[in-house]
């Protein structure tokens, strides 16, 4: 995620975070991504679809991701099916997603 973050962060050097606040014309931007041209409107679906199983208001989660992580890193995205990882990170039944910093902490304590 790392990786594809930065390289999206080189295609935004030239827009401002005025200009980007607007979704529509943000989702409109084109990237690269594994070799194709295209919309992050496309992109942002697909990696939310990838992360958290449905892809509901991906613009906006690209969007704080990219300009306001600290806001993004406490939403839950991350869904967690396997039973084995659910038990290890000591998950509740009913909970299925998992913020950022939530699985990074749950993440640092299994290692500790």
């Amino acid at each position: 995620m790392r990786q594809i973050l930065s390289f999206i962060s080189i295609f935004f050097l030239s827009i401002t975070v005025a200009q980007a606040q607007n979704l529509n014309a943000f989702k409109r931007i084109l990237i690269a991504d594994n070799g194709r041209i295209k919309p992050l409107d496309s992109f942002s679906k697909t990696k939310l679809l990838e992360y958290s199983g449905r892809s509901k208001n991906h613009n906006q989660w690209l969007f704080e991701t990219l300009f306001f992580p600290e806001k993004s890193n406490e939403k839950d995205i991350f869904l967690i099916e396997n039973p084995d990882l659910r038990n290890a990170l000591n998950l509740d039944e009913n909970k299925k997603d998992l913020a950022l910093m939530n699985l990074k902490k749950r993440v640092e304590n299994f290692i500790n």
